[in-house]
């Protein structure tokens, strides 16, 4: 028997254009920079919207904000 376990794969671009593709059912969290200089996430670029953290410890910094790779995970 062959089980097929397929989540719904996401284009997103990291800071210098790349695309990346991710498979949604590996997405964790996501977390935006903060708005407040002292306060800004030091993993995150500044070109970058959204960190996006997988299940396999990766962390993705990508130029779409959270909201619009919250859209595209959930497939609105």
């Amino acid at each position: 028997m062959i089980i097929l376990l397929a989540g719904i794969l996401i284009v997103l671009h990291i800071a210098d254009g790349t695309s990346v593709v991710i498979n949604s059912d590996q997405v964790t969290s996501l977390r935006s920079p903060s708005v407040v200089p002292e306060h800004t996430h030091k993993l995150v670029t500044k070109d970058a919207k959204c960190q996006v953290n997988l299940a396999d410890g990766i962390c993705v910094s990508v130029q779409e904000d959270c909201m619009a790779v919250r859209r595209l995970i959930e497939g609105r």
